[in-house]
């Protein structure tokens, strides 16, 4: 996936980005490459041997970047009930890796599966707990309790240095229990599916560490070239 991490290494091109589209490139990068090692670890807790990890990751990686993060979208709880038929129609020859990939990307379009992101000071899963967020804050607008995500990196709430990153599944569709409000890329639901756990601090540090990075590798061009 390190195609993603370099998408902004043109000249031209990384001076049209604002340092904002640029940590977001990063960050988009370093979630869909954490994910993708957790669907791995998922597949062979199901039984998938090497060779079909590898295929998956090799199917994965030739999809447009909305499509990756269309797949990735299946909730964790999801992934460990829907794995072991997966490898099992595998091994009965009834379908391919690529034909469930496009399985999944079809059936996400359709429902309007994203991934969006809530920040949390507590761990809302453990020791084969439930993997949900249930909402917490009544919002008057919909007279129930609702949990809160952001659909970007730059909006994600930070208040309390919040430790946990839960990368949910959002959807954004008409025909849902998510609502969204487009002029701060945030959305809200009463519970929210849980893809992937990340801890927050350590994904900020390394955003700001690969932006620094690419800083200073167009900055030695800048000097080479004069």
């Amino acid at each position: 996936m390190e195609k993603f991490i370099n998408n902004n290494t043109n000249e031209e091109d990384f001076e049209k980005h604002t340092p904002e589209e640029i940590k977001e490139g990063i960050f988009s990068t370093l979630i869909i490459t954490n994910i993708i090692e957790a669907f791995s670890d998922d597949l062979e807790d199901a039984g998938a041997d090497l060779d079909l990890v590898k295929t998956f990751k090799i199917e994965l990686r030739d999809l447009h970047e909305e499509d990756i993060k269309a797949v990735l979208s299946m909730p964790k709880e999801l992934r460990l009930k829907n794995f072991p038929r997966f490898i099992s129609r595998l091994e009965n020859n009834e379908t391919t890796v690529r034909e469930i990939i496009a399985e999944l990307v079809t059936n996400a379009k359709k429902n309007g599966y994203t991934l969006g992101y809530h920040a949390s000071n507590t761990r809302n899963f453990s020791h084969g707990g439930e993997w949900i967020i249930n909402g917490k804050e009544v919002d008057d607008r919909d007279n129930k309790a609702m949990a809160y995500y952001s659909e970007t990196y730059t909006d994600i709430f930070r208040a309390d240095r919040r430790k946990y990153l839960y990368v949910i599944r959002s959807q954004i569709s008409s025909d849902t229990d998510h609502k969204r409000d487009t002029s701060n890329h945030w959305g809200r639901a009463s519970t929210l599916a849980i893809v992937h756990e990340i801890d927050l601090i350590e994904i900020d540090e390394l955003v700001e560490e690969r932006y620094k990075a690419e800083i200073l590798e167009k900055s030695e061009k800048r000097k080479s070239a004069s």
